[in-house]
């Protein structure tokens, strides 16, 4: 039983091309905004409550007391890493050191985020994202 050219199925749609030029667009205008995003500072939270902001060009070792005890952390040419923390399995610690916009790093035995602050075009994301 032959098939006819009608009956056959087809691979690309009509509006396919639309769609790969409306997706590839909107990926380089997204691109282009978050990466006029700069590094500021780093802010601390526990629980939920901001503790502290630092500017990343300055290096300095900051102590933290969390839940658990105290915290270590460096920020050391724009980056941030934990040095050392009393919590069990050290995740914080093992973490790899931050240094964009929205990276975070989380102790949630000693209830302590870190997170890296940016400014330009974007300045802030809305409720939904955070």
């Amino acid at each position: 039983m032959e098939t006819s050219e009608s009956q056959k199925p087809r691979f690309i749609g009509i509006l396919d091309p639309l769609i790969i030029c409306l997706v590839g667009g909107l990926s380089w205008y997204l691109f282009t905004v978050f990466s006029q995003i700069s590094p500021v500072c780093c802010k601390i939270y526990k629980d939920n409550a901001l503790v502290a902001t630092y500017e990343l060009k300055e290096d300095r070792d900051i102590d933290l007391v969390g839940d658990v005890g105290l915290m270590k952390v460096r920020i050391e040419k724009n980056k941030v890493r934990v040095l050392s923390s009393p919590c069990k399995h050290g995740i914080c610690v093992h973490a790899t050191p931050i240094a964009n916009p929205f990276q975070q790093i989380i102790c949630v035995p000693n209830h302590v985020t870190i997170q890296i602050e940016g400014a330009g075009k974007v300045g802030r994301i809305d409720g939904i994202a955070q």
